[in-house]
């Protein structure tokens, strides 16, 4: 990663994250519950843990695992897959999507969508910080 946005990415997620932990679900005492990317299509594709550390390898914020790295099929953060496209329906990224990735917990709690589609209904609010950072624009 760049040395220069290393800075803005850490105070985006943690922006993000922030907002995401006031919702009831999340903390349950100490113990934060991860929450879980999937994309809304059948069968859905596991995409990454939105609050994990950036070194576990599941995390969207480990540029060397599956789903945080810009060259993995299955990572939001590249701008090439069909999860991090301007212009898939599927992607987190593209500001028409109609399917964008949906944030779950370990319980299967529902939180809404990670999208960068403000007109869809259950967008996460205040997420935008976020997704510029993920979005890399």
């Amino acid at each position: 990663m760049q040395t220069s946005l290393r800075p803005f990415l850490h105070t985006s997620f943690f922006l993000g994250i922030t907002l995401l932990l006031l919702h009831p679900r999340v903390s349950e005492g100490a113990k934060t519950v991860p929450l879980l990317i999937y994309s809304d299509e059948s069968p859905r594709e596991f995409l990454g843990c939105l609050n994990c550390s950036e070194f576990d390898t599941s995390s969207l914020w480990n540029e060397f695992g599956s789903y945080g790295s810009k060259f993995s099929t299955t990572s939001i953060r590249n701008q090439f897959s069909q999860y991090g496209s301007k212009f898939s329906t599927l992607s987190a990224c593209n500001k028409l999507a109609s399917k964008p990735p949906l944030v779950v917990d370990s319980d299967g709690g529902y939180y809404g969508r990670l999208t960068r589609n403000t007109t869809i209904s259950d967008t996460i609010p205040d997420m935008q910080p976020l997704l510029h950072a993920l979005c890399q624009d």
